[in-house]
């Protein structure tokens, strides 16, 4: 996984991932949404995680993930 995803790419994925959400409150002020606290990097390396092993173990149900 590290060969693919560096820990400098993991850092500049979590970076825009939080520009951009930065971005999306100024445009979106009148709108009132869940608040944004910034993703942090181990908090991305799990959402791969998760992401991958939904996608190699199967189940028969989405809520048994």
């Amino acid at each position: 996984f590290s060969l693919f995803f560096t820990s400098d790419l993991i850092c500049t994925i979590t970076k825009n991932i939080n520009r951009y959400a930065t971005i999306q409150k100024q445009q979106d002020n009148n709108i009132e949404g869940r608040k944004w606290e910034e993703l942090l990097v181990p908090e991305l390396y799990v959402l791969l995680g998760a992401i991958i092993y939904m996608g190699v173990h199967e189940e028969p149900e989405i809520s048994q993930y």
